[in-house]
């Protein structure tokens, strides 16, 4: 019991010797398990304990050609990210034919002013309807049905009532519809008016849009002065190029209004002393007016209409001249005959 081994040479001796033999064991041989023995420093005791050798191993180094093939292609995969985030940002910030065409009345702070056209319609009394349909005319009937009689039958003026200010064409509402819907996609405030609820100050405080031609006198008005302008010739509609005398007519129209084919003038203005914008849709026929309608709202047509626009087309006043096939009553998609920029 009084035995200490720390006073012990030969005991020293041997644990040191012990010590070096387990350290030369798992230097030279490279065999690591899960635990390793040890003598610690002082003590004579041996400890078994984890060798801790998963944490301390580092991955084999990759061979240079492979490390080089790596960064290059980390790098060329990085570029190509940077280069579709620039696109998408430029592609995102370039402005699209629809948006210069509209946009100094959509960056305008006041709200855009759309101008119905105001035609006079006729209908007769309800005495007329009367006399060729007989007592039961209903008044949905004086409504819906065309009166008809025999082609000899006559009919006083005093029999025919004109009506102002109450109706309004297919052809001008599908163009205030598709005018209406384009500014609240861009979320920009518009107020419609009819008739007489409009006034010079409206198109001198807010933007405009004047819808129809022969039957909107602030169409006729404003565009009288341009290249391409409304006219008639023996009572018939057209449209006439003032600077080469050179006439659109629509030789098929009929008195109902049908045509196989329609002209129509596109303007679009900045007003003279305010710098607001005027656009005017103006076609011969309601059929006209629709496509005008189409044209200035659809992307594509307003893109192919404006693909040899001069530089800078969105800040200068420009007209189109445009001509639309009509087949069962239904406009197709107009083309562009001329236009006009300055």
């Amino acid at each position: 019991p009084k035995y200490d081994t720390n006073e012990d040479s030969i005991v020293r001796v041997s644990a040191a010797e012990v010590r070096k033999r387990l350290a030369r064991y798992y230097h030279e041989s490279g065999i690591r398990g899960a635990v390793e023995m040890s003598i610690p420093l002082g003590s004579y005791r041996v400890e078994i304990h984890p060798s801790g050798l998963a944490a301390r191993v580092a991955p084999p180094p990759a061979p240079p050609s492979l490390k080089h093939r790596q960064i290059w292609v980390i790098a060329a995969g990085a570029a190509f990210v940077l280069f579709l985030l620039i696109l998408a940002v430029f592609l995102s910030r370039r402005e699209t034919a629809t948006g210069r065409f509209w946009g100094a009345a959509v960056k305008d702070p006041a709200a855009v002013v759309i101008l119905a056209p105001h035609p006079v319609v006729y209908t007769f009394t309800r005495e007329t309807f009367q006399r060729f349909r007989g007592d039961s005319a209903t008044h949905a009937q004086r409504q819906m049905e065309a009166l008809s009689g025999p082609p000899e039958a006559s009919i006083s003026l005093k029999e025919v009532v004109p009506i102002r200010d109450q109706y309004l064409g297919l052809g001008s509402a599908h163009a205030i519809s598709s005018v209406a819907a384009m500014l609240a996609v861009r979320k920009k405030s518009y107020n419609i008016r009819f008739g007489k609820d409009f006034s010079f100050q409206d198109i001198r405080h807010a933007p405009a849009v004047l819808v129809g031609a022969y039957a909107n006198r602030w169409t006729l008005q404003l565009t009288e002065d341009l290249r391409f302008v409304l006219a008639d010739r023996d009572g018939a509609p057209e449209i006439k190029d003032r600077q080469t005398g050179k006439e659109w007519r629509l030789n098929s129209l009929r008195a109902d209004g049908w045509t196989p084919e329609d002209y129509v003038i596109v303007s679009r203005l900045f007003h003279p002393q305010t710098g607001r914008l005027i656009v005017a849709l103006a076609g011969i026929t309601q059929y006209g007016t629709q496509a005008a309608g189409e044209f200035v709202t659809d992307e594509a047509l307003l893109q192919a209409g404006t693909a040899k626009a001069p530089e800078g087309w969105e800040r200068k006043n420009v007209q189109f001249l445009l001509s639309v096939r009509v087949v069962e009553g239904v406009p197709g998609r107009p083309q562009v005959v001329a236009a006009h920029y300055w």
